[in-house]
């Protein structure tokens, strides 16, 4: 930032669209993290768990969430916003062991924890845009009806969030207020709504009837929407049993952050269309 009246926030994760100045940093690269960060007040860390190289050895995004939590304690980072998710081992009681992209970012925000820099975590419900971004899981079986799999039964429930919209609305209300968030872990998410709802919503949107075909666990496997992993199948299967949060309500969310875009909000907030 030229203004030298704003602290500078360095952001691990960002896509180029927040209108930051951008530059390459290799997170298993302690120099390049400590060129990135110095000189920053803050810090905004989201690791990337579907990196090809992570989704195959899960350590690496560990390793990578450790060396940014020590070259943050390192560089002094006053304030440190960890994009985490929940711990669903623990959760679970060590029944889901392989939501591998739940459980390495809680273990890096243990990490965090253990080296005492000035924290907030902030927990991302389920994405709004797991269901635009990728137009190939509606079939469409005439010119007005379409189908969709679900793994898990449509009566699954989620907490959605606009990542963009309200998620970044969360992180900036974090370093503008760090005398009410620091140290406070927020679920962020416009509140809880069952799959099956969200897809009445994306039809009433798009004009179309959706079909809904809930795929046995052997189809899941080897589903393409699903990646074909088991992380991604036992996420949802942890979801089904014990809720996204683990069965946490979302008002210290509301009171902090105020309200949050409804899913239908987002669906014409980006002209969605079904076709």
């Amino acid at each position: 930032m030229s203004n030298h009246d704003k602290p500078l926030i360095a952001v691990i994760g960002a896509t180029g669209a927040q209108g930051v100045e951008m530059v390459e940093c290799n997170l298993s690269n302690l120099e390049q993290l400590v060129k990135a960060f110095q000189g920053a007040y803050g810090l905004f860390a989201a690791t990337n768990f579907w990196q090809p190289e992570v989704r195959e050895n899960p350590a690496v995004e560990v390793r990578q969430g450790q060396n940014i939590a020590d070259v943050a304690k390192q560089v002094g980072i006053q304030h440190l916003v960890f994009s985490s998710l929940p711990d669903a081992k623990k959760i679970s009681g060590g029944k889901y062991t392989e939501v591998a992209h739940f459980n390495t970012k809680a273990e890096i925000e243990t990490y965090i924890k253990s080296l005492e820099i000035p924290t907030t975590v902030v927990n991302f419900g389920y994405y709004m845009t797991n269901w635009t971004g990728n137009p190939g899981q509606f079939r469409k079986r005439s010119d007005s009806d379409y189908e969709v799999d679900l793994s898990v039964p449509p009566t699954t429930v989620v907490p959605p969030i606009d990542t963009v919209g309200d998620g970044g609305h969360c992180v900036v209300h974090c370093f503008r207020k760090p005398q009410e968030t620091l140290g406070q872990p927020y679920d962020l998410a416009c509140g809880y709504i069952t799959l099956g709802e969200m897809i009445d919503i994306l039809a009433k949107v798009g004009g179309k009837k959706i079909h809904i075909n809930v795929l046995t666990p052997e189809e899941a496997a080897i589903d393409p929407i699903l990646y074909g992993i088991k992380t991604v199948y036992q996420c949802y299967e942890y979801i089904v049993e014990f809720g996204y949060f683990g069965g946490r309500d979302l008002q210290k969310t509301f009171d902090t952050f105020g309200s949050f875009n409804s899913f239908e909000d987002f669906l014409h907030n980006h002209n969605w269309k079904l076709e």
